[in-house]
């Protein structure tokens, strides 16, 4: 099932994004998304909606972690869960708009949360996407 959100969301920001931060920044990149991500790609007349991740971008990353969607009151942002557990397993920087405010709380395990409070005033890279530039 396609979410409305995922209608809306377009690969052409992350690839902007994966290249400053690989080739500008000399970062690596670890990928979290939703398994069977749908999304816009493509410019102009080329646009389309595309199920995966775009080849281009997955050579970007070091490793990409495509998430199971899971029901639960808990579950519903798998994402941010794994997102937290792979900073915190390469003890580096997470980038994400996300405010991972339940987080602090919910964490299940005790050495992870204790992490992220600890560290994420210090990990965490907030971003938006300017539309004025693109």
């Amino acid at each position: 099932k396609v979410k409305n959100q995922e209608l809306k969301f377009h690969w052409e920001g992350v690839r902007r994004c994966l290249k400053y931060l690989t080739q500008t920044r000399g970062f690596k990149a670890v990928g979290v998304i939703y398994q069977e991500f749908h999304a816009q790609d493509g410019m102009g007349s080329e646009n389309h909606s595309v199920k995966g991740i775009p080849a281009d971008i997955r050579a970007m990353c070091e490793s990409i972690q495509e998430t199971p969607r899971v029901a639960g009151e808990h579950q519903k942002s798998a994402d941010d869960e794994v997102t937290i557990k792979c900073a915190y397993r390469r003890n580096c920087r997470l980038l994400d708009n996300d405010n991972y405010k339940d987080w602090r709380y919910v964490m299940r395990s005790n050495e992870v949360r204790e992490w992220f409070n600890a560290s994420r005033e210090r990990i965490h890279m907030k971003y938006y996407f300017d539309t004025d530039v693109g």
